[in-house]
């Protein structure tokens, strides 16, 4: 696995097949949802990735 794939793979549960991903499935939610629905899941998706922010896949949590 390369370290491109780290963060939508196994970070967010995005699988290769499904990559590139698109702006809907980076939140973890299906097309056609209201705003409220992405905002919740965007913040759910921003304090997983910054998790990853301090360690050593710091600087690729950053590009990401």
């Amino acid at each position: 696995m390369s370290d491109d794939s780290i963060p939508y793979h196994v970070w967010l549960a995005i699988p290769p097949e499904e990559q590139p991903a698109n702006y809907l499935s980076l939140v973890g939610i299906e097309l056609f949802r209201d705003g409220y629905v992405i905002d919740g899941a965007a913040d759910r998706r921003w304090v997983v990735t910054c998790t990853f922010q301090i360690g050593k896949h710091a600087e690729l949590a950053q590009r990401f």
